[in-house]
């Protein structure tokens, strides 16, 4: 029989399936006799289906899942309860769900397994493989997201994180280099500098940080004589506003020569709500207002 013969065969038998399904291969080879097919070329068709099969499992052996998977489709339709090619789609079937845990992926690989095992009760294989399948849980559609969506959420944590940390340290820079022009007239606050609540008493270790960066300069510019000045918003009697902003300023001096600075650079005053930066119409610009600011008198 040549291969146009075999193939012409191999439409008959499926024509003749799909009028009568649940075929075994006894009950096909009964038809092909009918339609005229001899013996030897009944043998031949035989070897047509098992060269699918080998090619099937050939092509598992190079990770060719789909042309597998065709080639024991092909087979089947001639040898419909073959035992190899009912594991070999269930085996394909089985590695694509192990890849991606569909659900309709293991319920084929079950159904295919349990057809190999009826046809073959001591296929080892189909046995195995319904063994480990049956308890394996598909992966839902939030379980198939939930991985790039917590991705997605920790990638934007980091952005938002690292934007505001370059916006603190732009602002941080931006000080600095505000601090530190050595020029006479220089003005700034000092943005780090804390006070008890109510009180003309230094918190030292919340304001350590920019004092010792005040100190810092002074040092690295012996010429430089400066003043260190408190202001305090317009709440309250100007009489009681001038002194408090003069004794935080006493405090700052005093803090600043303990840790080493020239006392020969510095001066101290208080100006109480006499120089407003920001109008006193709010709570925020009023606590705005209330600061402590170096200002550089002098540069020798």
């Amino acid at each position: 029989m040549d291969n146009s013969n075999i193939q012409a065969y191999f439409q008959k038998i499926l024509e003749v399936k799909n009028q009568r399904k649940g075929l075994n291969e006894a009950e096909l080879k009964e038809i092909a006799l009918e339609l005229g097919m001899s013996e030897a070329e009944w043998k031949e068709v035989k070897q047509v289906g098992k060269g699918h099969i080998d090619r099937g499992y050939n092509f598992l052996e190079h990770q060719n899942r789909e042309d597998a998977l065709k080639e024991f489709q092909q087979a089947l339709i001639v040898f419909p309860d073959k035992a190899r090619a009912l594991y070999g789609v269930a085996h394909v079937h089985e590695l694509r769900f192990l890849e991606k845990r569909q659900a309709a992926e293991k319920a084929e690989a079950l159904k295919f397994a349990h057809q190999a095992l009826q046809s073959a009760p001591a296929h080892s294989d189909a046995a195995r493989l319904i063994s480990e399948l049956k308890d394996m849980k598909p992966i839902t559609a939030w379980q198939r997201l939930r991985k790039p969506v917590f991705s997605l959420v920790f990638i934007a944590l980091l952005v938002v994180v690292g934007y505001q940390f370059k916006s603190q340290l732009s602002s941080e820079i931006k000080h600095i280099k505000e601090m530190f022009q050595a020029r006479e007239g220089a003005k700034f606050v000092l943005q780090e500098v804390f006070f008890e609540s109510g009180s003309t008493e230094l918190h030292d270790q919340k304001s350590e940080k920019e004092l010792r960066r005040l100190v810092v300069f002074l040092k690295k510019h012996p010429k430089v004589k400066g003043e260190v000045a408190g202001h305090t918003d317009n709440t309250g009697a100007a009489a009681a506003n001038l002194q408090i902003s003069t004794q935080r300023a006493l405090a700052v001096y005093r803090y600043l020569i303990k840790q080493g600075a020239n006392p020969e650079q510095l001066s101290y005053r208080g100006y109480g709500s006499a120089q407003p930066k920001f109008p006193n119409n709010n709570p925020v610009n009023r606590r705005k207002n209330r600061r402590i600011e170096f200002k550089i008198l002098k540069v020798k």
